[in-house]
């Protein structure tokens, strides 16, 4: 784990990026049983980790789906790989909209841990 850098005792397993990272994604959350319809929903990242990413959606989604998201558009200059990862969703924080039991609201801020880190993450300026 990395050292808490945030001052609010969390620790985390790899570092996040100082400085805000704006991507479009593409999530497939992956149907939680074999009658279960898959769906897809959009949305732009808040900042992007080795190990996850925060960011909002424009569906609503229950926490714990496993997903697989895609990068698109990077800024220049950000290397990202691989562009698509699977993970799972962690809810943070509930959205203005409203929502079912068990599901976080169209617009809500979440977090998707990545199931396996990204291999690589360069972003301009945060050295």
């Amino acid at each position: 784990m990395t050292e808490d850098r945030s001052g609010n005792g969390e620790k985390r397993e790899h570092e996040r990026f100082p400085k805000k990272l704006s991507v479009e994604v593409h999530v497939f959350i992956l149907p939680e049983g074999p009658a279960d319809p898959g769906y897809e929903a959009r949305g732009r990242t808040i900042d992007i980790g080795q190990g996850g990413v925060l960011l909002r959606l424009d569906k609503e989604v229950r926490e714990g789906h496993k997903v697989r998201l895609r990068f698109w558009e990077m800024p220049p200059g950000v290397r990202l790989w691989p562009m698509m990862v699977s993970g799972s969703i962690l809810r943070l924080e509930q959205g203005e909209l409203p929502s079912k039991e068990g599901t976080i609201g169209a617009g809500s801020l979440l977090a998707i841990e990545f199931t396996e880190p990204l291999s690589e993450l360069d972003v301009p300026g945060t050295a």
